[in-house]
């Protein structure tokens, strides 16, 4: 049986999207090609039927695309913030007045908030500096690995592999902290409720997350069969793949709670454009597991 052919639209620098990739490449039965862009890149091409983000960029895109569907996850990702001892920094509430390399409006970014939330720390009790992403050694400047090395901040917390350089580049200096049951970043797969109510279209997407399934499945039980398919799609060094991969799970289904994660990030997010937050009922129509569900032959 043949599929229709698909586009998808990704943040490709990154591991969280290269499951996307995989199953693009080795499981799709027709035709997928995927590009940049995100979901942004969904959005404003009608061409293109799937994209990936995290969670906070779901959000932001979904007030002005009330379309806009969550049908898959394909990555989660464990946070750290890696610290520099050299700064004074021995505790998380040492950040206190600190400087910390990030993106704004990411979910890195989100993830600062809660973190040193725990702590007693507000937005306001920190600086959030905006650097550059860093995929291999040597790192440039204005990323935030050299910035940390280089003493422009003092503190880091993104998206891997700058996390994971950025401790590199300090060595013994490096303190990291971690939570893993705080926060984890939640990459998903997306698609609009035209084209999941096209029959023909919708025919592929089941399919795609169907294959989809089986990439991270190949991830849980083979990675050293991707990893260098990996380094070769997104640059990173072999080594310090292997560093960080614990910090990423692939679990083949769409996560239980994504609706929760959606409804506590929305007053963050909704804070800082400016908007009333949308309450959890106004949120439920992003998140639809039918797809999911019709893929992995669930009930």
């Amino acid at each position: 049986m043949s599929f229709p052919p698909l586009k998808i639209s990704s943040d490709t620098a990154s591991i969280e999207f290269t499951p996307a990739l995989i199953a693009a490449q080795d499981f799709y039965r027709g035709e997928a090609t995927v590009q940049s862009g995100g979901i942004v890149g969904m959005l404003n091409d009608a061409s293109v039927d799937l994209g990936t983000n995290a969670e906070t960029q779901t959000l932001r895109q979904s007030v002005a695309h009330p379309n806009l569907r969550i049908i898959f996850t394909v990555t989660e990702t464990f946070y750290r913030i890696v610290a520099n001892r050299a700064a004074g920094i021995s505790s998380l509430a040492d950040l206190r007045g600190k400087r910390i390399g990030s993106i704004a409006n990411t979910s890195a970014a989100f993830f600062i908030h809660k973190y040193l939330g725990t702590v007693g720390l507000t937005d306001a009790d920190y600086t959030v500096v905006s650097g550059g992403i860093c995929m291999a050694a040597p790192c440039a400047r204005n990323t935030l690995p050299a910035m940390l090395e280089e003493g422009a901040v003092d503190a880091v917390a993104l998206w891997e592999p700058s996390t994971q350089l950025a401790a590199n580049a300090i060595g013994s200096n490096a303190v990291v902290f971690q939570d893993r049951s705080l926060y984890r970043e939640i990459v998903n797969l997306h698609s609009t409720a035209e084209k999941l109510a096209d029959p023909e279209k919708r025919r592929g997407i089941v399919e795609f997350v169907r294959s989809l399934a089986s990439a991270q499945e190949l991830y849980r039980t083979e990675p050293e069969a991707v990893w260098p398919r990996i380094s070769q799609a997104i640059g990173i060094e072999p080594s310090v793949l292997e560093q960080v991969w614990e910090d990423e799970r692939f679990q083949g289904t769409l996560v239980p709670d994504i609706l929760d994660v959606l409804e506590e990030e929305e007053g963050w997010v909704a804070a800082q454009s400016n908007r009333t937050p949308r309450t959890r009922a106004e949120l439920t129509p992003l998140v639809d597991d039918s797809v999911m569900r019709e893929a992995l032959g669930l009930r």
